[in-house]
């Protein structure tokens, strides 16, 4: 996608504007990077030290669970990109911890669908607001007026982003 991106503004750019903006761009991502490992670093943390003691990927199964809703434990799988049966390791260990319940699928008695609990979304909300918490940390360390920079850029690279399934 990005390299599309790329393409598009290098032809529509005069030639002695491609390096430069090829270079912006490199350093952009390359900044997105560091970025990125940090916020995983706090992800994980508040995922390590939450009440219930669950994995980074039982974690994002709950994710998926608020994002998406019922599923079955075949698009879990896809959607964490697994094979079945360690999808539903990870489902049985979450059941095991109250966080998520098996239903019977609405639409098809014989599918068996898993679901939310309250105890998985209180667990989702605990891990949030640590996050939370870790992030508007680091946004105090900013200069004054770097913040609405931030949000500008953030908010315009989620809109580049947008399509972009995050499982």
């Amino acid at each position: 996608m990005f390299d599309n991106i790329v393409e598009r503004m290098e032809t529509s750019m005069p030639r002695s504007h491609r390096a430069t903006e090829t270079d912006e761009i490199d350093g952009a991502a390359d900044a997105l990077l560091v970025t990125s490992r940090a916020l995983v670093a706090i992800s994980v943390r508040a995922v390590l030290n939450a009440s219930i003691e669950i994995t980074v990927a039982q974690h994002r199964v709950l994710v998926i669970l608020s994002d998406h809703g019922a599923l079955a434990v075949n698009q879990i799988a896809d959607r964490l990109g697994v094979d079945q049966s360690n999808a539903g390791r990870h489902c049985q260990r979450l059941h095991r911890n109250g966080l998520v319940d098996r239903v019977r699928a609405e639409s098809d008695r014989r599918r068996v669908e898993v679901v939310l609990t309250p105890a998985g979304r209180a667990l989702l909300a605990e891990v949030s607001t640590a996050r939370r918490g870790d992030i508007r940390a680091a946004l105090t360390r900013l200069p004054p007026g770097e913040i609405s920079a931030v949000v500008r850029s953030m908010s315009a690279l989620n809109s580049a982003l947008e399509g972009v399934d995050p499982g």
